[in-house]
């Protein structure tokens, strides 16, 4: 009672100088703060969100005098209405815990905000607070577990593979916040320099997009959504520990200024000393020690018509290889740091434009760079063992642009989405010669110094309306690369809203242009040497889909898919090496169910079950694939904001393929458990728990002919901690 006193003298200060101010509590039934609620008044088209305290305050205009109506709203709650007057105490409100309401989340995906339910394609949701409450320490780990069909393949030459409905993750198209991410390593995207401690939100959408989003979206959409500031100031520290895989640390801070300005930082570093499951290779480990650090800085100015967004963000990343190296001094050799080391940097400078001119129009405009820069540390450049003098070298430069011009039209219950976008890829790599300048330690993977690019075209028109009870969405994309002919990709989507459920049916036409790596690869330094096709043409694919998925609860829907995918650009293994080429054409086909439940109030269940085959003349267009996989997650709510979680996954058999023998591999299911017990309080959140409960390790770490290739990398039983920090 006398902090309210406090409070409310001080609200009547302040309110006579600067203009009255609404201020109050949001908590949940047993008085337990609420963190991230919104409060809107509608008539003023203004709000703020809770802090860790359930706190929030709203500035009203001086001059204004009237009663107000707040709404506050949280998506695991009922929303609540409550009448306001300027010259009132703070207020406390109790919101009434529900079930998630997935009918209410809003997504982006589509290009347009629509409510998850009423999307025209199946939308898979990670909130943060799932998030927060999982063992996951990268984006790969997370969209693994909770999205079915999402299989993780090792691959020993340094690059875990993720597939999404047998697709690798280069035939997806994976964005932060509506901008590509083109970073590769090892030909598929660098998963790692997505930081997991800034996402509000994942998007995923399994069936092709590549009307909306153009080259390599043929297998799906992964969309990621950062935080947004919406308090004066936002900061959070946190730290995880899970070794030997990763200890990691990440601060965030935020800023909203000037009413309408808001700027926000994100700093975030991991480490690992690796660790290796292979005895028979000391000097190779399974996961090699690794460091890599985001720095990210995000500039905004949002008002009811205009959005304006600027991002500039930059990655490290640093792998350290050893070797035996002989030692003139000692007559010996000496496991050190190895004579060349990669190393990686990601810089990205974003422009965003979103101008609502009225009820009808809506311009959007985006602007992106993304230079992905690949060297190489030589620890010994201008010294020999054992003397240190090191250089880092820039082996290679990819580089791409992204502009597009878009407009939505809201007009008589037709909603328009058509554009342009021109992108360009450039790829420049470099000869690296030895300190004397004249030895060349390693060669350019094309033979030669030139930058090689690629320029693509596109126009693409969405409409969206209804017809018969029934929403529709037809689309279709024009679209050029290079001297090529202009290709028409189209789609179309039906969503019917079935007594509490909805029945979808989708197809879409998908196509990925190739690389300029495939395309211009002449790489003699690699074993075994690798070579490109300058003829290669685009992979084309045809979608269909039907699904059924409840409308009252989040993520429980069964699917039904077959994707028919021609010129897959693949390899093949000669005498002299290995060649890009467009193989014969596959069939991959399966369906997911998954199914989310509350019962007794205080224990959820969610369980993913997806089965996914293929068939195709080259089996090894179809390797890595596990034909069934199971995920479940249990929560427990012991009592306020404890909980424990106990998560299993399983994976059955699956064949790869060896790169040199072309011969098929069999490597054995698995099965994982992690429990982990969560508790926050106030502003504090404290994980703790052990993964791998059963210490599952794979056994053909132990067989010398397995050439490394393994069903799970997990380094087996360890001890989990993670603790957050927020304001």
């Amino acid at each position: 009672m006398n902090k309210l006193l406090i409070y409310s003298i001080l609200h009547i200060f302040i309110s006579s100088l600067l203009g009255n101010n609404i201020k109050g509590y949001v908590y949940d039934s047993k008085n337990i703060p609420i963190y991230n609620a919104e409060v809107y008044i509608e008539n003023l088209s203004i709000g703020s969100v809770t802090d860790s305290l359930g706190y929030f305050e709203i500035a009203l205009p001086s001059n204004f005098n009237k009663k107000n109506i707040i709404t506050i709203s949280h998506i695991g709650y009922e929303t609540k209405k409550v009448d306001i007057f300027n010259e009132i105490e703070i207020v406390q409100v109790n919101l009434e815990e529900r079930l998630i309401d997935a009918n209410q989340v809003v997504v982006t995906a589509l290009g347009y905000k629509s409510y998850v339910k009423d999307t025209p394609v199946i939308t898979h949701v990670i909130t943060s607070e799932e998030i927060y409450q999982s063992p996951h320490n990268s984006i790969r780990d997370i969209i693994e577990f909770v999205i079915p069909n999402v299989q993780r393949v090792h691959d020993p030459h340094g690059n875990d593979r993720v597939k999404v409905q047998g697709l690798d993750n280069k035939f997806v198209v994976f964005m932060v916040d509506g901008n590509r991410i083109s970073g590769e390593f090892a030909g598929n995207i660098d998963l790692s320099m997505i930081s997991i401690s800034d996402i509000e939100r994942i998007e995923i959408i399994r069936s092709g997009m590549s009307t909306l989003y153009g080259s390599d979206s043929m297998g799906g959409l992964i969309n990621i959504i950062t935080k947004k500031n919406s308090k004066p100031i936002a900061f959070s520290l946190s730290y995880v520990h899970d070794f030997p895989t990763v200890q990691s640390a990440s601060c965030n801070l935020g800023v909203k200024f000037l009413s309408d300005f808001s700027y926000k930082i994100n700093i975030d570093y991991n480490n690992s000393d690796g660790y290796d499951l292979t005895k028979y290779s000391p000097l190779s480990k399974t996961l090699e020690e690794n460091m890599n650090y985001n720095i990210k800085h995000a500039l905004s100015y949002e008002n009811e018509y205009l959005s304006i967004n600027y991002i500039n963000k930059k990655y490290i990343k640093q792998i350290s290889k050893y070797s035996a190296i002989f030692n003139d001094q000692t007559m010996s050799r000496d496991t050190t740091l190895s004579r060349q080391n990669p190393r990686y940097s990601d810089i990205v400078n974003g422009f965003n434009l979103d101008y609502k001119m009225n009820s009808t129009f809506n311009i959007k405009l985006k602007l992106l760079n993304e230079v992905y820069n690949k060297s190489f540390y030589f620890p010994y450049y201008y010294s020999e063992y054992p003397s240190k003098s090191g250089k880092e070298i820039v082996s290679a430069s990819p580089e791409r642009h992204d502009y597009s011009l878009g407009l939505n039209v809201d007009f008589k219950d037709h909603l328009l989405s058509l554009g342009f976008e021109y992108a360009r890829e450039n790829y420049q790599s470099f000869n690296i010669y030895s300190s004397d300048g004249l030895t060349i330690e390693e060669l350019s993977i094309f033979q030669s110094e030139d930058k090689k690019t690629i320029d693509e075209y596109s126009l693409f028109l969405i409409d969206k309306f209804s017809l018969l009870s029934n929403e529709l969405v037809l689309g279709v994309r024009s679209t050029k690369y290079n001297a090529n002919n202009w290709n028409l990709i189209p789609s179309f989507s039906l969503r019917r809203n079935m007594h509490g459920y909805n029945l979808r049916l989708n197809y879409s036409k998908g196509y990925r242009i190739p690389s300029l790596k495939e395309l211009y690869y002449s790489y003699e330094d690699h074993d075994p040497s690798i070579y490109g096709d300058p003829s290669l043409k685009p992979s084309l694919s045809n979608y269909y889909s039907i699904g059924l998925e409840s409308r009252k609860s989040a993520n429980s829907s069964i699917e039904f898919y077959f994707n028919n995918v021609l010129d897959m650009i693949s390899t093949i293994y000669r005498s002299d090496g290995m060649y890009y080429s467009n193989s014969k054409e596959i069939s991959l086909y399966g369906f997911n169910i998954n199914i989310q439940k509350r019962i007794f109030n205080h224990i959820d269940i969610n369980t993913v079950y997806s089965y996914t085959n293929g068939v195709s003349e080259d089996k090894s267009m179809i390797d890595g694939i596990s034909n069934h996989t199971i995920n479940t997650r249990f929560k427990y709510n012991i009592f306020n904001q404890l909980n424990v979680l106990l998560t299993n996954k399983y994976h059955s058999d699956k064949d790869v393929y060896i790169y040199d023998t072309g011969q098929a591999q069999s490597l054995e299911a698995y099965s994982i458990s992690d429990v982990l017990l969560s508790y926050k309080y106030k502003n504090i959140l404290i994980k703790a728990g052990i993964k791998n409960i059963l210490n599952y390790l794979d056994k053909g770490r132990l067989d010398i002919n397995s050439n490394e290739f393994l069903s799970a990398t997990d380094p087996g039983r360890r001890i989990y901690f993670n603790l957050m920090f927020s304001i």
